[in-house]
């Protein structure tokens, strides 16, 4: 497996965030966590990234151990994380934005990465010289992934990026995460969307008031209404 989440106890102050979290992501596999707002699906990925350090439970990835290692650290074996609010820089273009993010690249990698990034989001060489707050929210969510795949990293923790888009945006994010994939990235993805996450994900986990209530294959979840019902519907 490429990440093992196992038994995590993540707190908020004196709040019990996460309750012995545990799952799995392999390698080159799209793993959808799903579940209502507030069940706990953001702190999953937090901690994993060391922003909200577990302090119960283990956390390996390709067999480092990442719990009490800093963000950065995470970051350099390998891991992105692409955050719900984008966090694009509004006041620079989306050349420049990705820029920033290859300054992390050997300066010789740096023009084949953007070239990289162009071929796979070309709406992004169109809006080259946008800046980043003109972008529409669809745009801004590809220039976000483009920068997070920058430097070839193997694993994306993706928190909601079909959050506000229009259908047909939606459509291009799901298509994008499976070209993704294609390229042999492991990609943990929280979604509100379950109909779409469910269409592009091989695995999924349901999370309840912060313990896992479900995992299966995505087909098997999308056959079980009762399950759907119980834990997604508001």
């Amino acid at each position: 497996m490429s990440l093992v989440v196992d038994e995590i106890h993540t707190y908020y102050g004196l709040a019990h965030v996460l309750q012995g979290v545990s799952l799995e992501v392999g390698e080159g596999e799209i793993v959808v966590l799903l579940g209502r707002n507030g069940a706990g699906k953001s702190t999953t990925l937090k901690s994993i990234m060391g922003l909200t350090p577990p302090r119960r439970g283990a956390v390996v990835y390709a067999g480092h151990s990442l719990v009490g290692l800093p963000t950065h650290v995470i970051a350099r074996l390998g891991i992105r994380w692409v955050p719900e609010e984008r966090r694009i820089f509004p006041d620079l273009t989306v050349l420049e934005n990705m820029r920033v993010a290859a300054l992390a690249v050997e300066a010789e990698r740096r023009t084949e990465e953007l070239r990289r990034m162009y071929a796979l989001f070309p709406l992004l060489r169109e809006r080259a010289q946008q800046r980043g707050r003109s972008l529409s929210g669809g745009e801004q969510q590809m220039l976000a992934l483009a920068r997070a795949l920058i430097g070839r990293p193997r694993l994306l923790l993706i928190d909601e990026p079909t959050q506000g888009l229009a259908p047909n945006l939606v459509a291009s994010i799901a298509n994008s995460l499976l070209a993704i994939k294609e390229q042999g990235l492991s990609i943990l993805l929280v979604e509100q969307n379950a109909r779409v996450a469910l269409e592009i994900a091989d695995r999924a986990y349901l999370i309840d008031r912060g313990v896992i209530q479900y995992s299966g294959t995505s087909g098997e979840l999308r056959a079980d209404q009762a399950i759907q019902r119980q834990y997604l519907t508001v």
